[in-house]
């Protein structure tokens, strides 16, 4: 017979395998190894990748932190792809854009679902906010380029310069919250978002 049990993130299990199981997966690091993009595509800033230490988090709070930067690596990694793409001439952009938001939406439902440290509420919000309008920024992009509108053209819709708001704003929000940041680990979370932006 079953028995079944509450973790405490709140997800349910049916023995105590499959909570060890469970608690071994929660409790690991999910940065890759590797933060090489596809070929032809380059990242717009310094990017490094997140320190394994994290000095300056406090422990209680590192893996949300390895979680949390680990989708938006694929988040900005999605965004570098797409971006470029309705960058180029004579490309697919409405097959890009489908493929842009189903790894865009797989990681921002995952990112929601992050049991954020208090505190960290803003900082969450503004990045899901910022990853909204950017969707809508990206869809109407497709389109345009799409009718013969030309890449230029695309930097004038709005939601573009929201996103890019909402992201600084979420940098600022993480950096107050911790001020003793190394600077190998800042630089990385800086450059994470940085890389996120369209600006």
């Amino acid at each position: 017979m079953h028995r079944l049990i509450i973790t405490t993130c709140g997800a349910l299990v049916l023995n105590t395998s499959m909570l060890s199981a469970f608690c071994q997966t929660a409790g690991t690091s999910w940065y890759p190894q590797s933060i090489a993009l596809p070929a032809n595509h380059r990242y717009p800033c310094t990017l490094n990748p997140l320190p394994r230490d994290l000095t300056g988090i406090p422990q209680s709070e590192k893996l949300y932190i390895d979680h949390a930067f680990s989708l938006l690596l694929k988040m900005l990694q999605a965004k570098i792809v797409m971006f470029d793409t309705v960058s180029w001439d004579n490309q697919q952009y409405q097959s890009a854009y489908s493929k842009y938001y189903a790894n865009t939406v797989s990681a921002r439902q995952k990112f929601l679902q992050l049991a954020a440290p208090k505190g960290l509420e803003g900082f969450r919000n503004d990045v899901i906010n910022g990853l909204d309008k950017q969707v809508a920024f990206f869809q109407k992009a497709a389109k345009m380029r799409t009718e013969g509108k030309s890449a230029q053209d695309i930097m004038a819709i709005p939601e573009g310069k929201t996103a890019s708001s909402l992201y600084i704003s979420a940098w600022q929000k993480i950096s107050a919250r911790y001020p003793n940041l190394s600077t190998p680990v800042k630089d990385s979370m800086y450059h994470h978002l940085c890389a996120l932006d369209i600006f």
